[in-house]
């Protein structure tokens, strides 16, 4: 598995530029330090599973814990504007021109 990891990191990322580039660069080295030391045919979606939740849980590098949000909407965060502007005290009239 690593070294199709690896392979992959040399092909297709080297050849992009810019933070998505770091980005995909960092996901596939996170993704080749838990992964790569299994076979190919060793690797089944339990085991992925249990990768997605060591991921879920884990620090990121800035320092902040993944979210494990599920149905996010945009729209929810209208909501929560508009009821943190009704805390303060401020009218929903004023609220549509703060957005």
């Amino acid at each position: 598995m690593k070294s199709a990891i690896e392979q992959s990191i040399k092909e297709k990322i080297k050849a992009k530029k810019g933070d998505d580039a770091r980005n995909r660069q960092h996901h596939l080295e996170w993704w080749n330090k838990h992964l790569g030391i299994f076979a190919l045919a060793a690797v089944r979606p339990a085991l992925i599973k249990e990768k997605l939740v060591i991921l879920e849980n884990e620090i990121t590098a800035k320092g902040v814990k993944r979210a494990n949000i599920k149905n996010f909407r945009m729209h929810d965060l209208r909501h929560t504007t508009a009821s943190y502007h009704r805390m303060q005290g401020k009218g929903l009239h004023k609220f549509r021109f703060d957005i």
